[in-house]
């Protein structure tokens, strides 16, 4: 194994350094950008929509509400924001279909990219697009089952 001279260490030191503060721009770049965009605003009107959707359907809005802290987050520190919400979408038009799918995986793979793995990347990637898939039902299946509403029974005495 190969000694780091002085000169190495320092050079990595700087250019990892240097990594840091690009990202620390393109942070503050993106903060920005949400913040003359409107995208708080937007945020704020879809969480109070998303609260009087539930309430008005007898539903506590609890779980909505958390679902929302979740894709805002989601939105802003994952890079593959994009890609995630379009492979929620085919989730849920499959969960909303009337048809009976008897392997939903198969049909949310990308069939191209799944023939470009080896065997082994193969199993990797069917097993993290059915967790996903699960994760994704389990969530559809929470915010769409209403809660039963309990009314306290008057005692009269």
């Amino acid at each position: 194994m190969a000694q780091l001279t002085k000169n190495d260490i320092i050079y990595q030191i700087v250019y990892l350094t240097e990594a840091i503060i690009v990202s620390f721009k393109q942070y503050a770049r993106d903060a920005k950008q949400r913040l003359t965009s409107g995208f708080w605003q937007e945020v704020l009107n879809r969480r109070q929509q998303d609260r009087s959707d539930a309430e008005s359907n007898g539903r506590s809005a609890l779980p909505q509400l958390h679902a929302h802290r979740e894709d805002v987050r989601n939105m802003i520190f994952n890079a593959n924001y994009d890609r995630d919400k379009q492979f929620e979408q085919k989730v849920i038009q499959l969960l909303e279909s009337n048809q009976l799918v008897s392997n939903p995986i198969t049909q949310l793979a990308d069939k191209e990219y799944l023939d470009s793995l080896t065997a082994s990347s193969k199993q990797a990637y069917l097993l993290k697009l059915a967790n996903r898939y699960r994760q994704i039902k389990a969530q559809y299946e929470s915010q769409h089952t209403p809660n039963p509403i309990i009314t306290p029974i008057d005692n009269e005495d």
